[in-house]
């Protein structure tokens, strides 16, 4: 009786073990959340000369609390977009991201320009970029980075209303699509 008792108390031990641990990783995946939407705004730009250098001016534009080396991230992020062409076929959106150890936590912003460059969409058609989707994360990733800006990045594309939204919408629907998607991940995060 005492060994079966003594049993149970071991493995309620360590069911209350993980539950903390499972309840400490929701925790920092809601927190980290959290900071992307208090960070998020939609930012009107003047255009540059060039789409990199538009990308400059923006990183540069971002606080100490954000990137730590404004150009190496910047540099990472040209990098990216010249690998392969980021534009979301017919739409005026591009996603740019990049992971850096320069950049400090995760976040997501929309910059509209106030004239669009041409660049190449993902089915190698052309189209006239005015939103510039902006998704950065510190590296390594954590899984909680991982998870939240995976799914803003698949949003974009997921389906014809998100695509409508990220290209149009204002800060409160854009705002509302994201806390949606943040919800989703959080219930059904294991």
């Amino acid at each position: 009786h005492l060994s079966q008792s003594k049993e149970r108390t071991q493995a309620s031990q360590q069911a209350n073990g993980s539950a903390d641990m499972q309840f400490e990783r929701l925790y920092q995946l809601v927190n980290t959340a959290n900071k992307i939407l208090e960070k998020f705004d939609i930012h009107q730009v003047q255009s540059k000369e060039t789409v990199e250098a538009s990308l400059l001016e923006i990183i540069q534009g971002l606080s100490d609390q954000v990137v730590e080396d404004p150009d190496q991230v910047t540099k990472r992020v040209i990098q990216r977009y010249l690998e392969a062409p980021i534009g979301i076929p017919h739409s005026n959106i591009a996603l740019f991201h990049s992971t850096n150890p320069q950049v400090k936590e995760a976040f997501f912003s929309i910059y509209e320009l106030d004239r669009p460059f041409e660049i190449l969409g993902m089915d190698r058609t052309t189209i006239k970029l005015k939103r510039i989707l902006l998704l950065l994360a510190p590296e390594p990733l954590s899984r909680e980075n991982e998870l939240l800006l995976g799914k803003i990045s698949s949003s974009i594309i997921d389906n014809d209303l998100n695509t409508e939204i990220y290209k149009s919408g204002t800060k409160a629907i854009v705002l509302q699509l994201l806390s949606a998607l943040f919800v989703e991940e959080t219930t059904t995060f294991e």
